[in-house]
């Protein structure tokens, strides 16, 4: 197969559905809504969500969640620090 002909088959293979993200996201979760969604209101979870995804055993695990939960409050001290550095950006001006 010529380089030409498998960087064709890769195209097609990506924009199967047309609104996929990865293969490792799509195991991890159906459809498209509830991963878009979890990026923009939990990135850090869902990240360690689909990394910590086990489709052999069914879903994610004791350590799994562990992750998931420390990706949970990275989300939450993204969003305090971005209020207390706004409020101290607006308190000097």
């Amino acid at each position: 197969m010529s380089a030409r002909t498998a960087c064709r088959v890769r195209a097609k293979s990506r924009s199967r559905a047309g609104l996929d993200f990865t293969n490792w996201v799509d195991r991890a979760f159906n459809g498209f809504l509830i991963p878009l969604l979890g990026l923009i209101a939990f990135p850090y979870a869902t990240l360690f969500y689909v990394l910590a995804y086990n489709p052999v055993s069914g879903g994610v695990g004791g350590w799994g969640w562990i992750f998931v939960v420390l990706g949970f409050v990275f989300d939450i001290g993204h969003w305090v620090g971005g209020g207390v550095t706004g409020r101290q950006r607006y308190a000097s001006a």
